[in-house]
């Protein structure tokens, strides 16, 4: 009987393997598992290794030792070290400039910019750019002061800066400076 689609083996039956051939090829077979356990566990290894030095770079080795404030003259430095809240230790490469930048312009309306350069000697920097009044409009208690991004950068304010222009008809106005 022929079955189509099935080769006829040209080879002989194997002979059955000698009991000292099984044992060398049962060895060799635990060699291959070992070193293959053996690649995973230095795989691991070297896993935890690189985790393990990520942890000292970002909370142990890279820490903010200062603060260094540039280019302001209304708000002392205290004032903008203080708005920023950056502490003193705190891990360096986790400290967000934009969020600095954030805190610092809502709660000191006067702060029109921030730029935080970080330093791996510890020290960050804060470039702040002052904004003036530019428009106002008037507002129960007093005048309310917009720069020329429309941030509110001063209410109730009872005097008027020179060049100011009045803007009318404005509704449904935030009076809280900083926004």
């Amino acid at each position: 009987m022929t079955v189509i689609g099935m080769k006829k083996s040209n080879k002989p039956p194997e002979e059955p393997l000698s009991k000292n051939e099984r044992i060398r090829r049962h060895n060799e077979n635990i060699k291959k598992n070992k070193r293959r356990w053996n690649k995973a566990f230095l795989a691991v290894l070297l896993t935890a290794a690189l985790v393990c030095v990520a942890v000292l770079v970002v909370f142990v080795f890279f820490r903010t030792d200062g603060i260094r404030i540039e280019g302001t003259t209304r708000y002392t430095d205290r004032q903008i070290a203080d708005a920023s809240a950056i502490e003193a230790g705190s891990p360096l490469l986790l400290l967000s400039g934009k969020e600095v930048e954030e805190r610092i312009i809502t709660s000191l309306p006067y702060i029109g910019a921030v730029e935080v350069k970080k330093e791996f000697s510890g020290l960050v920097v804060l470039t702040v750019t002052e904004t003036n009044p530019a428009f106002y409009t008037t507002a129960p208690g007093g005048f309310v002061l917009f720069d020329a991004s429309g941030k509110v950068v001063e209410y109730p304010a009872t005097v008027l800066p020179e060049g100011c222009v009045e803007v009318k008809g404005l509704t449904n106005i935030s009076t809280k400076p900083g926004y």
